[in-house]
């Protein structure tokens, strides 16, 4: 992670493979997405780089400061497309980036919207 983070930092992008289903049909496995730092405020459906205890996550921000932990508001909610249920909220500094490669469909965010109600 911080090894990424440094290269994103000089660079301004970097390229990640992809090695789960956790996104498909958006990306799939073995696709490369291009990830940038985060310039704006993020906002649902952004799909974003995160670390997690042993690895790389990218997944869509489902959405941002919700789950609110006493003297933490800086935390994303995301969740895999393929997912049953959504991640372990993610701190601000977890996230390496923003996927500026891949975006998911007006369509597909209205079957998500659906979907969770």
């Amino acid at each position: 992670f911080i090894k990424a983070k440094k290269l994103l930092k000089i660079n301004g992008t970097i390229s990640i493979k992809i090695i789960s289903g956790s996104m498909e049909p958006v990306i799939r496995v073995n696709d490369q997405v291009t990830v940038k730092s985060i310039n704006e405020p993020l906002e649902p459906f952004d799909i974003i780089v995160y670390k997690s205890d042993r690895e790389l996550i990218c997944h869509y921000v489902k959405h941002i400061d919700r789950h609110i932990t006493q003297g933490d508001n800086n935390l994303v909610q995301t969740r895999g497309l393929n997912a049953f249920a959504d991640d372990v909220p993610v701190h601000f500094d977890d996230i390496l980036g923003v996927v500026v490669s891949h975006k998911i469909s007006a369509w597909r965010k209205l079957l998500l919207i659906w979907a969770i109600r």
